[in-house]
């Protein structure tokens, strides 16, 4: 899940949540890069052209899609893209609004390539969920597409690009990136 984002005027995106299968990446990925990841139960399968997706988390499924596969691509070009992150550790004492260091937006520089891509119509569902509130939070205007891709990672670097107000960000610091129930956003 992934919103429009910029910092200092570079565009990119910042990832609200990476729904991951493999409990050995979310916890390291999130303490050490400051990825938004957390343990879910992803589903996905083709048969004869057409696919379906969901995102289960605690035991209820939060985002599912339906789709007929309407072209399958090759590699493809390598394409750049710029991610934004955010970066904290809530303090030892767990005080209300106490940070173990300052608080940091990194900017996340990457190359990837696609091995397979498949390109489908169809539709996406943001279902209701007590612990993931991305239907109630962020309104679904228009689906432009979606896609389903293997990718390769060519190249990634992280730079820390600048300090955030802790104040500001301590109300959603349980809810970013993380499988606290229920959220709070």
């Amino acid at each position: 899940m992934m919103i429009a984002a910029d910092c200092n005027m570079i565009k990119g995106q910042c990832a609200l949540a990476y729904a991951m299968d493999q409990e050995e990446v979310v916890y390291p990925s999130r303490e050490h890069w400051g990825q938004a990841q957390y343990l879910a139960t992803i589903n996905y399968f083709t048969f004869i052209g057409e696919g379906m997706a969901q995102v289960m988390h605690l035991a209820q499924t939060f985002v599912e899609c339906k789709s007929v596969v309407s072209s399958s691509d090759g590699p493809g070009e390598a394409f750049e893209f710029t991610g934004w992150r955010i970066k904290s550790a809530c303090d030892l004492s767990i005080g209300n609004g106490k940070l173990e260091f300052s608080l940091q937006s990194c900017r996340v520089n990457q190359k990837y390539g696609a091995a397979l891509r498949q390109t489908d119509k169809g539709e996406m569902f943001l279902r209701e969920s007590k612990s993931d509130l991305i239907s109630e939070c962020l309104p679904t205007w228009e689906m432009v597409h979606t896609y389903f891709w293997t990718l390769n990672s060519l190249n990634r670097s992280i730079i820390k690009a600048g300090e955030l107000d802790a104040d500001e960000f301590w109300p959603y610091a349980e809810a970013i990136g993380d499988s606290r129930s229920p959220a709070k956003v």
